[in-house]
């Protein structure tokens, strides 16, 4: 079974493809080239780097949020739009939750995504190798709630670093893809699939008006 794993919640677009031995390949764009269009060549990148074509794709998964309000719509209508014409499965997955998984990080992680208006996405692993148990839901919070988490002995990953100016390991974007792709495929095989019709963005923190571009 081959999955394509997509995710455009951040400040860039990725793309994977998944296997039963596990990624075999994942791209990413440029920071800032977030649309439809770049999208796809990414996808007939990774199409072609494997030498397969759509009609070999067993289903989708996609970064369902939180992360960019805009990109998160420009992903999940790609998803969508492939599921509906492939008639295939789709799986929906928690960006922070692809962050802790794709980190090399073992212990206590806290996945971190810039929220934008000095606020931060944040989510709370227990993690083991390729075990993970969740011990805080998907959040959004201030500065000051990331500093006491990491006084309390969790390590942060993630993108968000970068605004929080902490050190850390701010995750390969060109390894989320990938990772996306074998986190669905796990899901479709353990029957945890959405309904196409009615999926939709995990904002957690709901757009604004003015906000269509975070």
């Amino acid at each position: 079974m081959l999955i394509l794993g997509i995710d455009s919640s951040d400040d860039f677009v990725s793309v994977g493809i998944a296997g039963p031995e596990g990624t075999l390949v994942s791209v990413s764009s440029q920071p800032e080239q977030r649309n439809k269009n770049v999208l796809h060549a990414l996808l007939v990148e990774s199409l072609t780097k494997i030498k397969m074509s759509l009609d070999n794709l067993n289903g989708i998964a996609v970064a369902l949020g939180p992360g960019s309000f805009t990109g998160l719509r420009v992903g999940l209508a790609a998803a969508k739009g492939l599921g509906w014409s492939l008639n295939l499965p789709l799986a929906g997955v928690s960006s922070l939750t692809v962050i802790a998984h794709a980190s090399p990080i073992d212990g206590r992680i806290l996945a971190i995504k810039d929220a934008r208006r000095s606020e931060f996405y944040y989510g709370g692993f227990e993690k083991k190798g390729y075990d993970i148990v969740r011990l805080i839901p998907d959040s959004v919070g201030t500065s000051e709630d990331i500093t006491r988490l990491i006084s309390e002995n969790f390590k942060p990953v993630g993108p968000g670093l970068r605004a929080l100016s902490r050190a850390g390991d701010t995750i390969d974007p060109n390894i989320i893809g990938g990772t996306i792709a074998r986190l669905g495929r796990q899901m479709i095989l353990a029957g945890e699939k959405l309904d196409i019709s009615s999926a939709s963005p995990s904002y957690i923190r709901m757009p604004g008006l003015g906000q269509g571009k975070g």
